[in-house]
């Protein structure tokens, strides 16, 4: 049984990223970020230089390029780094596109530079990967207006996809580090817009499959950005929910809200003055399946949750930090600087030999999964608490409920899963469903609760006569009912995956 916790490397490094979304790490070869104190200087290095001597940062020569602009976003493609660079500060004239090879000694190809915009009005927001293509958002001048604009970067010169004015963005108006998720069988990007005349903030969308821009969803009125780049970004949970935060403008605090694209719905989260990981950050694999983010001024680091709308408290490092974490990566963090120049970094790495002495996971067929365990850790109640297996598979994902102490040196704990959801979670349809395929049934009930998935063929069918009232009758009740009438078994993997009495895999995303 593995447990994942941030621990301190004893590195105190000597640089630091420009903000959290402009370092990357490779699993091959290391870690790339542009440097804290020069936005135009790429720096390399990898744990293992760290470790001997916290100041070797190599830098990267992009003298190969045109210019030496600002480095404002930046895709990682395999073991190619994309770059957009611009200096984004009113004289600007055009962006500058190169990619970095990382498994050719950091080698820089210079790929082009825009054209076509008036004088000293181009900024470059992001550059991001749909389908098989390289793009660059910008925002530009033409003949006194205000556009933005998306290029096919992958080859000079550019190819302009699509140009939109939207109303209150402004000179000034920002835009967020984008999201790339699938959508109709292409590929949709999304960002959120600071409208700075409008009071608003607005989502706009790219179509790959189209190619054209148009608006994402809804806006939020009196809302803007809150000022820090590191918090100017798109969270994806990998099924519906986007994640981003904002500055309430009636109360100057910061939120954060989740925004369902399939169904073009804000659900604000509460009050969270966070940093989140971009989703293109986020490998997406067990133990690192989901993007973190951290406090920006409470050494907290926290995950959002796959399907649920949700924040969780990954790990307090209260007692680990002296100053506030500044960037985060899948498995490194760093922190501001604790005096004469020294940043200290932390890697995310399996505790559970040092921490855990107990730990009992009850897997309940079609009723909540419980864990009891023991550990040296001293873990808030209401925490959220992850135990994968030897081979990092997620094996419970669930809320702290109960403590006590254990002895002087460790603590019981019991938690509940998160399928707690199926006992609370009623459906809101009204329906008959008469000598009708089970599988039909189910598909419905699951496709209503938005936070579970399965593999349709998994679900075998025989027809029942069965008269379904969704109204008020929860997941629970309807699938106990479903499982005896079909002589079922079925439970929820800690991911939301449900499974039925086959043991089929499943892999259907609904």
């Amino acid at each position: 049984m593995k447990k994942y916790e941030f621990v301190d490397l004893g590195i105190n490094s000597t640089k630091y990223p420009f903000n959290t979304h402009l370092w990357w790490e490779h699993s091959t070869y290391g870690i790339v970020m542009v440097d804290g104190t020069d936005q135009t200087v790429l720096l390399h290095s990898t744990k293992a230089r760290l470790l001997i001597d916290g100041s070797d940062w190599s830098v990267v020569n992009l003298t190969d390029n045109t210019n030496s602009y600002k480095i404002q976003s930046g895709w990682l493609d395999g073991n190619d780094l994309w770059l957009v660079m611009c200096d984004n500060d009113g004289t600007a004239d055009d962006f500058e596109v190169c990619f970095i090879e990382l498994d050719d000694s950091n080698d820089c190809n210079p790929v082009g530079v825009s054209v076509g915009a008036d004088i000293n009005t181009v900024y470059a927001h992001d550059i991001f990967k749909a389908g098989a293509n390289i793009y660059v958002m910008n925002k530009e001048a033409r003949d006194g207006t205000i556009k933005v604009v998306v290029w096919d970067v992958d080859t000079a010169p550019f190819v302009e996809k699509d140009t939109q004015q939207y109303a209150g963005i402004g000179t000034l108006g920002d835009i967020s580090y984008g999201v790339v998720v699938p959508t109709g069988g292409g590929s949709g990007a999304y960002w959120y817009v600071d409208g700075e005349a409008a009071n608003k903030i607005s989502l706009i969308h790219y179509s790959d499959t189209g190619g054209n821009l148009d608006g994402g969803g809804d806006s939020l009125a009196g809302a803007s950005f809150t000022g820090n780049k590191s918090q100017s970004s798109l969270s994806y949970d990998g099924s519906d929910y986007i994640y981003f935060v904002y500055k309430k403008d009636s109360d100057g605090l910061i939120y954060l809200y989740a925004w369902s694209y399939l169904l073009d719905q804000y659900t604000e989260l509460g009050r969270f003055d966070i940093a989140l990981m971009l989703d293109r950050n986020n490998n997406g694999f067990t133990p690192t399946e989901i993007e973190k983010g951290f406090g920006i001024s409470d050494e907290k680091v926290y995950e959002i949750t796959p399907r649920r709308a949700k924040l969780t408290l990954f790990q307090n490092m209260g007692s680990l930090l002296t100053t506030n974490i500044i960037g985060i990566t899948d498995n490194y963090l760093i922190a501001a600087d604790t005096g004469g120049g020294a940043y200290p970094m932390f890697e995310l790495q399996d505790v559970s030999g040092d921490e855990i002495s107990e730990c009992i996971i009850d897997y309940l067929m079609g009723n909540v999964t419980t864990c009891e365990f023991i550990s040296t850790d001293d873990i808030a109640n209401l925490s959220a608490i992850k135990f994968y297996d030897d081979s990092d598979i997620l094996t419970f994902f669930g809320n702290i409920i109960e403590k006590q102490y254990n002895d002087l040196n460790s603590y019981f704990y019991r938690a509940i899963g998160y399928d707690d959801e199926i006992n609370t979670y009623k459906f809101n349809k009204d329906e008959t469903a008469g000598d009708t395929d089970a599988k039909v049934i189910i598909e419905e009930v699951l496709d209503s609760a938005n936070w579970l998935y399965y593999d349709s063929t998994s679900i075998i069918s025989p027809t029942i006569d069965i008269k379904a009232d969704f109204q008020n009758i929860s997941f629970k009740d309807f699938m106990d009912e479903i499982a005896d009438r079909c002589d079922y078994v079925w439970y929820i993997a800690p991911d939301g995956m449900v499974y039925f009495n086959d043991g089929t895999v499943l892999t259907d995303v609904l």
